[in-house]
């Protein structure tokens, strides 16, 4: 947690594989509070507030894009493929 500091762009990768979610989110680092060991990150595109605990670097958040984007990917790669239904509906 040393190495964070305001103003620094770190990689989120937000995966809620419930939801079919499986992002990687450019964030501004907006607040460090080294004492609690939690941070907060602002979506570049957004403008919306994530905050995180010291134990999510390395594990969600990722100071190398190249990291991220490999966790989002093994992330997708073992995903449960869903059934799409199509409406059956009959003319009367």
């Amino acid at each position: 947690m040393d190495n964070l500091y305001v103003g620094q762009t770190v990689y989120f990768s937000r995966i809620i594989p419930t939801g079919d979610v499986y992002d990687l989110i450019d964030l501004k680092i907006r607040t460090v509070d080294k004492d609690a060991k939690w941070f907060v990150g602002v979506d570049k595109k957004t403008r919306a507030a994530f905050l995180f605990h010291e134990l999510d670097i390395n594990n969600i958040i990722f100071f190398d894009r190249k990291n991220a984007l490999n966790k989002v990917r093994e992330a997708e790669k073992s995903r449960k493929v869903k059934v799409e239904v199509e409406d059956c509906l009959e003319d009367s």
